[in-house]
């Protein structure tokens, strides 16, 4: 599991200088915010990974019980940090709001690949059967 908060950590890292490289060949100002949200969802990832990780050792229908409802708990948070910022920003910035949004798209994304390769050792070996 350590292996995987690397993995989120180093991915984080990735997208941050991304972003600056964006920000700086494309002239665009990035806020605050959107800092903040990157570490958002990089600490949310990390939460609902050692939610559902456990839950990969167990039968299968439990696994798509618990993947299923983080997908919903983390929809419900980033729904929740976009409101707040919505409802205290003095001025709406469409590209936060985008920035935003592809986030939650990329760490989406890289959860089911961390969990696809939790799950590949075990396909190979025929462990986890039913």
């Amino acid at each position: 599991m350590k292996n995987a908060y690397l993995k989120i950590l180093i991915y984080t890292i990735v997208l941050a200088i991304a972003t600056k490289i964006a920000a700086t060949i494309f002239l665009l100002a990035i806020s605050t915010i959107a800092w903040a949200s990157l570490a958002f969802y990089s600490l949310l990832t990390m939460g609902i990974h050692a939610i559902v990780s456990p839950s990969l050792q167990s039968k299968k229908q439990q696994f798509i019980v618990v993947f299923m409802g983080t997908l919903g708990i983390r929809m419900f948070f980033s729904i929740a940090f976009l409101l707040l910022y919505l409802f205290f920003s003095s001025k709406i910035e469409i590209s936060f709001i985008l920035y935003y949004l592809l986030g939650y798209l990329f760490f989406v994304g890289f959860e089911i690949y961390l969990l696809l390769s939790n799950l590949r050792p075990d396909l190979k070996k025929g462990i986890n059967k039913e």
